[in-house]
């Protein structure tokens, strides 16, 4: 396959194997720091098909499963305490499966 905007090869694959779709999880934004959060770093989405954003930051997920970000990335993101986000890990780790 040849991509229209591109002038290299285009890979291809089924979504259910595409680790960020598969890993990803959807929660709503429960808190906003101002503090830095000490985290690994995630790539985070806002809710939004309308208006879709994405960016790197760090993020804690809470006991109820919501989640706490960082003023700058509530800011890129252009969301507020409520809204919905989705993150995955930026990096794969690696399974037990792998390990071994």
């Amino acid at each position: 396959m040849i991509g229209i905007f591109e002038g290299g090869p285009v890979v291809s694959c089924n979504l259910k194997n595409i680790r960020s779709d598969k890993e990803s999880v959807k929660s709503s934004v429960l808190e906003i720091k101002d503090d830095n959060i000490k985290s690994d770093m995630f790539i985070i989405s806002s809710g939004s098909k309308k208006d879709f954003r994405a960016c790197l930051g760090c993020l804690e997920t809470t006991s109820s499963g919501r989640v706490c970000i960082e003023s700058k990335t509530a800011l890129a993101l252009n969301i507020k305490i409520g809204d919905h986000v989705r993150f995955v890990s930026l990096y794969s780790h690696p399974s037990k499966k792998e390990k071994q």
